[in-house]
């Protein structure tokens, strides 16, 4: 379930050209293996037209497993792909078959980043 308030500030922040960080997994994995992907980025993306960067962030659950209080000592590694476009799905953004794609798309990019490590 979408946060609706969430949605439409970061809305009103992409659309005045400010940059926000996302994590379309919703939390922290529990084992460092991506997570099935939730429809709000793909949703968000398409309502505002922007571009999705994906980020592929690894070595986290070591560094701060859910639960924790603080982090522990350590690295996590982040790679950046190449922006993704949505300009077809423009105007569908309700469309949950539309968000289920493009929200696919989007984890596959991030899954290719995470897969040398």
């Amino acid at each position: 379930m979408i946060n609706e308030n969430a949605f439409r500030t970061a809305l009103k922040l992409l659309k005045s050209n400010e940059i926000i960080g996302i994590f379309p997994e919703g939390h922290r994995s529990p084992d460092g293996r991506l997570q099935k992907g939730k429809v709000g980025v793909a949703r968000l993306a398409i309502t505002a037209k922007v571009s999705v960067i994906p980020v592929g962030i690894s070595g986290t659950h070591k560094i701060f497993p859910r639960g924790a209080k603080w982090p522990a000592n350590g690295k996590c590694i982040v790679k950046f792909g190449k922006p993704i476009t949505f300009e077809r799905f423009y105007g569908k953004e309700n469309d949950i078959k539309v968000l289920t794609s493009a929200t696919q798309a989007v984890m596959i990019e991030i899954s290719k980043l995470l897969e040398d490590d």
